[in-house]
């Protein structure tokens, strides 16, 4: 879960235009034209997208004092939904950088409503910063690659740390933890939660980053949309894992 730059050329062109006498004198000659380079516009696109790196440490060391000044700037004069940068998913080097935020957002209303959405923004070589495309996340709907294999068939898993303050809430941390304990074969890290829904116990929904463990340093992280569910024993387990469809969340709309 890729965006090439094309530049435009604009070519200026400059007669020079040479007066006659009486004296006959060779016509000066035309100046060569002038090509005047256009600042590039950053575009995602197709062929770009493969260039995604998932940030596999964002849980733990997430959110530079850049990453919150990029964000930031590129946020300056937007109105009607105010974004709060919570994650920093993937990154993709360009002429310059793309940077996929995980940010939380509410819209400025009198009853304000609160999503978590997927913000592209691109920093260029001379320090500026602007979006490129924001992206919903619907907790109802969202987008994932494949399905997961089953559990008895994927191996386990391993929770690295408790993450950062204020990502996971002390129930839901909980439940995560419980439904990971025995699970091996995956390093995987929770990144934020998502969501919560009350049914006969609880499901939390979270985004996540991992890579099963094959001895293959190339393995490519991935960010996972899992579900766990918590009965009202206090017994949790994953009853989902998928793929982020980080494509989709990265492209802008048409």
């Amino acid at each position: 879960m890729k965006k090439l730059l094309r530049a435009g050329m604009a070519a200026l062109l400059i007669c020079a235009m040479g007066a006659c006498t009486k004296k006959e004198e060779p016509a000066p000659e035309t100046a060569e034209p002038e090509v005047q380079e256009e600042t590039a516009e950053p575009e995602l696109s197709e062929e770009a997208v493969g260039a995604w790196e998932v940030y596999a440490d964002a849980f733990g060391k997430n959110l530079t004092d850049d990453d919150k000044a990029h964000f930031e700037a590129a946020m300056e004069g937007l109105t009607g939904v105010g974004y709060t940068p919570v994650a920093v998913l993937a990154r993709q080097v360009v002429s310059g950088e793309n940077t996929a935020y995980l940010a939380l957002g509410t819209t400025v209303t009198e009853t304000p409503v609160t999503d978590f959405y997927v913000v592209v923004v691109y920093n260029n070589l001379q320090g500026g910063s602007e979006i490129l495309s924001i992206k919903k996340i619907d907790l109802a709907d969202i987008k994932v690659t494949e399905e997961a294999p089953a559990a008895d068939l994927l191996g386990g898993w391993t929770v690295e740390g408790s993450g950062r303050p204020g990502s996971l809430t002390e129930e839901s941390e909980a439940a995560l933890m419980t439904a990971l304990a025995n699970f091996t074969g995956m390093q995987i890290m929770p990144v934020s939660l998502l969501g919560t829904q009350v049914v006969s116990g609880m499901n939390y929904r979270y985004l996540m980053t991992g890579a099963p463990i094959t001895g293959n340093e190339e393995e490519a992280e991935k960010v996972y949309l899992a579900e766990v569910y918590m009965d009202k024993d206090g017994k949790a387990e994953m009853t989902t894992l998928q793929p982020l469809d980080l494509l989709y969340y990265v492209t802008p709309e048409e």
